[in-house]
């Protein structure tokens, strides 16, 4: 019975002083910046739509241009003072193809992997909410507008997105190398 609690006090021993360095290192990378100004209630996400059995997809060049693009989005919303989010959608009969797939262009804050043409983010950003057409590749960029509950700095959260809408879309290899071509700029406007 000892040996039990003396496994529940390592426990909370652990948490504890992994808490207070997970602290002291956020405190230490982010020297000017509270909690509550790094939660944004705006961001530009950056979604990328392929398929691991699209030749087109696994253009070698493709993948660094998007990689490039995903720095270049980054800089503007920090420039811009608003969030940001890279999605990686990837339209697959099998899921396990499409994260590798998926892991050659990088590191994504959020993946939606599978189910083909039924794939959830392909409703979301091809057939329903922000339409568009069915093709991979395609990357686009969309504004997201987050309802923020609480007041404080401990107690700000994001609790949903009220508004999402595309300002950019660029489908099939040769739009995005254009898109390149063009120092991948875009205007936000706001709706």
């Amino acid at each position: 019975m000892k040996k039990y609690y003396l496994y529940i006090l390592l426990f909370f021993i652990s948490f504890i002083v992994t808490y207070y360095l997970n602290t002291l290192i956020s405190a230490s990378n982010n020297k000017n910046i509270t909690r509550e100004e790094s939660i944004q209630n705006k961001e530009y996400a950056l979604i990328l739509l392929t398929s691991s059995t699209c030749s087109f997809s696994n253009n070698q060049e493709l993948i660094k241009i998007f990689k490039e693009l995903k720095k270049q989005i980054n800089n503007k919303t920090i420039s811009d003072n608003v969030g940001f989010t890279a999605i990686g959608i990837s339209l697959e009969t099998d899921p396990l193809n499409g994260l590798s797939h998926l892991k050659k262009y990088g590191k994504f804050n959020e993946i939606i992997i599978g189910n083909n043409w039924s794939n959830l983010g392909a409703i979301r950003y091809i057939f329903n909410d922000i339409k568009g057409y069915a093709i991979t590749p395609q990357v686009l960029v969309t504004v997201r507008e987050y309802k923020m509950i609480g007041s404080d700095t401990f107690s700000k959260q994001r609790a949903g997105i009220v508004n999402e809408y595309a300002v950019i879309r660029k489908v099939g290899t040769d739009q995005i190398k254009l898109w390149k071509e063009e120092g991948f700029s875009f205007q936000i406007e706001e709706k």
